[in-house]
């Protein structure tokens, strides 16, 4: 045979490859045995780092309360002796105010007693001069006023309203003809009778009658229509209220029906300027 370089044999070959083989698995188990460790040491580490943030979180949290509790407090505490200092002030200024209170009081009460005795003073007089007034007033119209002659007067707006009634070129003596005595025929007493006994009144529920306060001469040739009419501007130039004002007008205050007969000249002489006057 001739010579040449030798060869292994393949069973050695085998064992070599086996070995390396099982070389390599314990490394790679080693390496993942070593990894493990690893991620657990992490794992370990990052829990004590969570659980460190975590107290320090609450430190932090209960720190802050306890911070805010305290200002808390200092903040009521400074309220209530602002509250004290309040109420000692308005103690003090409620003592002053009271005081002067008393003091007024008592003077307003000696002002008001004066006023009281003045004015009782006051309205006794004035009391007295009414009455006086009145007196004196009533005497005058009981001497004044003659007992034949009646008294009543009508307003300006029952002449207004009878004006309605009144043709234009009717004067005052036909008034009395065909409105007067024709009203008052189955009566047969004065105009300004019938018109009380009705209870006769304007829209304002004013009274058409009432005691006369003025005295009406005037043509009984003229028309009716301009007496009634310068009634009217008086009334509004003396600012008069209407309701208020009686005309005394023979034709309405004196009964037509039996005044022809105790008219006389003697009446006319006295009776009558004693009730103008």
């Amino acid at each position: 045979m001739g010579g040449g370089q030798s060869r292994p044999s393949t069973a050695d070959e085998a064992v070599t490859d086996d070995e390396d083989s099982r070389e390599e698995e314990v490394q790679r188990v080693l390496s993942l045995h070593q990894k493990g460790k690893d991620h657990a040491v992490q794992q370990a580490f990052l829990k004590h780092s969570m659980s460190k943030s975590r107290l320090q979180v609450r430190l932090q949290k209960r720190q802050q309360t306890q911070a805010f509790q305290r200002q808390a407090s200092a903040s009521a505490q400074e309220a209530r002796d602002a509250e004290l200092e309040e109420e000692k002030s308005t103690s003090i200024t409620m003592f002053h105010v009271t005081e002067k209170k008393q003091k007024k009081s008592k003077k307003d009460k000696k002002d008001k007693k004066s006023k009281k005795d003045k004015k009782d003073k006051k309205n006794k007089k004035d009391k007295k001069d009414k009455k006086d007034k009145k007196d004196k007033r009533t005497k005058r119209e009981k001497a004044v006023w003659p007992k034949d002659i009646p008294r009543n007067g009508v307003t300006i707006r029952f002449l207004q309203q009878i004006l309605g009634r009144v043709k234009p070129e009717m004067n005052s003596s036909d008034v009395c003809r065909d409105l007067v005595k024709l009203d008052t025929l189955a009566t047969k007493v004065p105009y300004t009778q019938m018109l009380e006994t009705e209870k006769r009144s304007d829209y304002h529920g004013n009274s058409f009658v009432g005691p006369s306060t003025h005295y009406v001469a005037y043509c009984q040739d003229e028309p009716f229509d301009q007496l009634v009419s310068a009634l009217d501007v008086f009334v509004n130039l003396s600012g008069s209220n209407p309701g208020q004002v009686f005309f005394w007008i023979d034709i309405f205050s004196l009964n037509q029906h039996t005044c022809f007969a105790t008219i006389t000249q003697e009446w006319l002489q006295k009776s009558l300027p004693a009730a103008i006057g």
